[in-house]
């Protein structure tokens, strides 16, 4: 069911084509995010050491293109017995940087609980730290699932919009809670998309891939007045998980990046609003941010998410067309 809120532009008119890039190079990817061999060959420093550390080619948790995947330590085969609610992803191990980040990030949270530590201590406030990532000099006062989000988002440097930004942060935000406490309550704040499939939990695969929205709407042509829709195939990432080596993260990513939009209609400001104008008490003189209520409904909508003709052009197999229609498009990237 559609989510309640302000919705996208019906009407926009475009006095010419939107035109992708000429290329989409690794030149999109921070350099932390590229391919393997610049990352083992030259790790940087500013991340935590602990989630950048170079696996050793003899363990399991090696970089590897040329074995079947094996399911990596941070998500265990789950016992029959487990409820929908509880079965986790089956990763494998890392296939690229961020893969290490995101499995040596969980594995470090669970040992907390292993030790004894609340889950509320592990998985933190169920609010986004938007102030933080608005503002980096509040970074310390984020709990440490925003922290490593947020310094993950920083390596992209084509997200740069603030709703798209919000979106990624969203996203990545309700599935790593819930990934590293699968609790029904947990469960039930993602949006349906975003929600593992069947393959996601029966066949090894890489952490970036749960990452991929479930349905995702492609505006991907332009004919002369008419706004072409096409709308990725509702089986994504089982594709992704099914052809593993068909795309690779370096390869997917980059024309998924620069062309993501949320096609929020209005401005910045109304994606985020003060705690204390829905009622949440504060501490301290700054009151938290949070998100508009609208913009959480609009970002809820599937039907909302777009991304543009680079990547269908890329990836035209995982793209189905429907009847024409009027989507707004993201801005291009700031001169």
């Amino acid at each position: 069911m559609p989510a309640q809120g302000p919705q996208s532009h019906q009407g926009s008119q475009h006095a010419s084509p939107y035109e992708p890039p000429q290329t989409l190079n690794q030149h999109h990817l921070h350099p932390e995010l590229r391919n393997l061999a610049s990352y083992q060959a030259a790790p940087t420093a500013n991340m935590h050491s602990q989630l950048l550390e170079d696996p050793s080619p003899d363990s399991d948790r090696s970089f590897s293109h040329n074995h079947e995947p094996k399911p990596s330590a941070a998500s265990p085969l789950p016992p029959r017995d487990v409820p929908y609610y509880a079965r986790l992803p089956l990763n494998t191990a890392p296939t690229c940087p961020l893969d290490t980040i995101l499995l040596d990030f969980f594995n470090d949270r669970r040992a907390l609980l292993d030790r004894g530590h609340s889950h509320e201590t592990v998985v933190g406030p169920s609010e986004l730290a938007l102030r933080s990532m608005v503002h980096h000099d509040y970074i310390h006062e984020a709990h440490p699932v925003s922290v490593v989000i947020l310094d993950i988002l920083s390596k992209f440097p084509d997200l740069h919009e603030m709703p798209e930004m919000i979106g990624s942060y969203w996203t990545m935000f309700l599935l790593a809670r819930w990934q590293l406490a699968p609790t029904q309550e947990l469960y039930d704040t993602m949006p349906e998309w975003l929600r593992p499939t069947q393959l996601q939990i029966e066949r090894p695969h890489p952490a970036w891939v749960d990452r991929v929205p479930w349905y995702v709407l492609v505006l991907c042509f332009f004919i002369p007045n008419i706004h072409t829709k096409a709308t990725a195939r509702p089986d994504v990432r089982d594709r992704l998980i099914s052809d593993q080596e068909k795309y690779p993260f370096d390869n997917f990513m980059v024309p998924y990046t620069t062309t993501m939009s949320v096609n929020w209609p209005y401005g910045d400001e109304a994606c985020i609003i003060e705690a204390g104008t829905r009622g949440v008490q504060t501490e301290g003189q700054l009151p938290a941010l949070v998100l508009s209520p609208q913009f959480e409904a609009h970002m809820r909508d599937i039907g909302n998410w777009t991304i543009g003709p680079a990547f269908a052009k890329t990836f035209p197999e995982l793209v189905s067309f429907e009847n024409p229609k009027i989507r707004d498009v993201r801005k291009t990237t700031p001169a």
